[in-house]
């Protein structure tokens, strides 16, 4: 499980950051946070395969958040894609549903394999059921409809333990990969279940991402002790009258939405084109929260490898 940026820019790409978009690489699909304008072509010169996205959840409809879809997509289609892509977004008149139709009607979703649009906000769908992962949206603040999301792996089980096992008179090989996937087996006529050699279930790493946001409670609350937390840092903290004006954040709200949050790690994103030196966003962010990077094209985080 990794996080990969793509594009770390606010608003208009440049020379160093292109406009928004966050892969996480799950096993051997890639789940999109936003896909603003040339995000199959960074994730390309990342080493990564357009064809492995097999989820795009979208934040809101702000063109340097969405404009890489119709290129993604034809992409895909070009190269012979035949699964589904699944579309999590926004809800209601002006939501997911009537982007994705608006594209087809222009032209510019002409696909030539299932895409599937979910819908998410407080009012409907509010967790996504994807297999080992889980998405859950909550409403941000903006000045359009727009989401903020946090991919939860499920609980995973627990360390396997073999020189319990061998105690237990179990031999290694197949025995002990029954054992591993929960379920119990017999030998000597003794039943053993998968407990015996098992240490206690672990939690699932967890990203969260909101963007385009001021913080808000619903956020913290959603962020909980979330492993990696990627958060709009528009602006530094001396231009938060401007991130409130424009409902954007500034490095130490941030900061502050991770601390509460407990988070594990935060990393500052939406960056203005106005810094060049962006040492002033991450220093700011440190003294609330320690753990901050700023984010940069192409940079990677490992959750496990």
């Amino acid at each position: 499980m990794e996080v990969l940026f793509l594009g770390t820019g606010a608003t208009l790409p440049s020379r160093k950051r292109n406009v928004s978009s966050t892969a996480v690489i799950l096993d051997e699909s890639i789940l999109l946070f936003d896909c603003g304008e040339g995000t199959q072509r960074q994730l390309m010169l990342a080493g990564c395969s357009y064809m492995k996205v097999r989820w795009i959840a979208l934040s809101h409809f702000h063109g340097d958040h969405v404009l890489g879809v119709p290129g993604l997509v034809q992409s895909m289609q070009f190269s012979g894609r035949k699964e589904e892509l699944t579309f999590f977004g926004p809800g209601g008149r002006s939501g997911l549903t009537h982007f994705l139709k608006s594209l087809q009607a222009a032209g510019l979703l002409n696909n030539t394999f299932p895409i599937r649009a979910v819908e998410m906000h407080d009012k409907t769908t509010h967790t996504a059921d994807m297999g080992k992962f889980t998405l859950t949206a909550v409403d941000s603040e903006h000045n359009t409809p727009s989401v903020a999301f946090r991919l939860q792996e499920k609980e995973r089980p627990g360390k396997f333990h073999p020189g319990r096992a061998h105690k237990l008179g179990i031999p290694s090989g197949p025995l002990f990969s029954r054992l591993q996937k929960g379920m119990s087996i017999t030998v000597n006529r003794r039943r053993i279940t998968p407990e015996m050699v098992m240490g206690p279930p672990r939690a699932g790493y967890s990203v969260g991402y909101a963007v385009d946001t001021r913080p808000t409670a619903n956020i913290v609350k959603l962020m909980s002790k979330v492993s990696v937390l990627v958060f709009d840092s528009t602006f530094d903290s001396g231009l938060r009258t401007k991130a409130i004006e424009t409902k954007h954040s500034t490095c130490v709200e941030a900061a502050v939405t991770a601390k509460q949050a407990t988070a594990g790690r935060l990393y500052l994103t939406h960056i203005s084109g106005r810094y060049d030196d962006i040492s002033v966003l991450r220093d700011q962010a440190r003294e609330i929260f320690p753990s901050t990077f700023v984010a940069r094209d192409f940079l990677r985080y490992a959750l496990r490898k």
